[in-house]
């Protein structure tokens, strides 16, 4: 493990070796960290348009526990399944707080350095592509805004999150929690 990831796993939680109690369904996601020209950036996955959850928005990847797996397996058999990283080239550096989904369901949150993402394919039942961001903008904390998503007409009002703008594409939700909560955890580093 480099320095650099050594520093931050003394930052991050510990990983989530098992799942917290509660009433709430349970799944764990990968924040995917890699290294491209000497700089850390972040990998998310664009999910698919026309799915029935979630649609068009920007997740990690990961999803719902199966059997009596553990959070970092869950998230990396995730992971695999979603983007083709194979679990055994993922270096796990920590975790960060689960968070509760406005789906009801208690999301375990894995951080590991993974390798080159080029070689890496979306799996397209469930992913539309693969959107790399630099770690030195989601660092930005000005950049980051509190809002509440726009709703279609009639649906239940969300809670404020936080959301960053990345070209045409809008990081916020779930995904923008478990973002900033990196940022925040890893906000003393260099």
């Amino acid at each position: 493990m480099q320095a650099r990831d050594q520093r931050r796993s003394v930052l991050l939680l510990p990983p989530p070796r098992q799942f917290e109690a509660t009433p709430l369904r349970l799944a764990a996601v990968l924040v995917p960290i890699f290294l491209r020209d000497g700089a850390d950036w972040l990998l998310f996955t664009v999910r698919r348009g026309d799915l029935q959850a979630h649609a068009g928005q920007i997740a990690f990847p990961g999803g719902m526990r199966e059997g009596s797996e553990d959070p970092i397996t869950c998230a990396l058999r995730e992971a695999h399944e979603e983007i083709g990283v194979q679990p055994e080239e993922v270096t796990v550096l920590g975790g960060l707080p689960s968070r509760d989904s406005s789906s009801q369901i208690r999301v375990h949150v894995v951080v590991g350095r993974i390798g080159d993402p080029s070689q890496l394919r979306a799996e397209p039942r469930e992913v539309e592509r693969l959107l790399a961001v630099p770690w030195a903008e989601l660092r930005q904390e000005t950049r980051w805004q509190q809002q509440t998503p726009p709703l279609p007409p009639g649906a239940a009002a969300l809670r404020p999150s936080p959301h960053f703008q990345v070209g045409a594409d809008v990081i916020w939700g779930l995904t923008g929690r478990i973002t900033f909560d990196l940022v925040n955890a890893l906000r003393s580093e260099p």
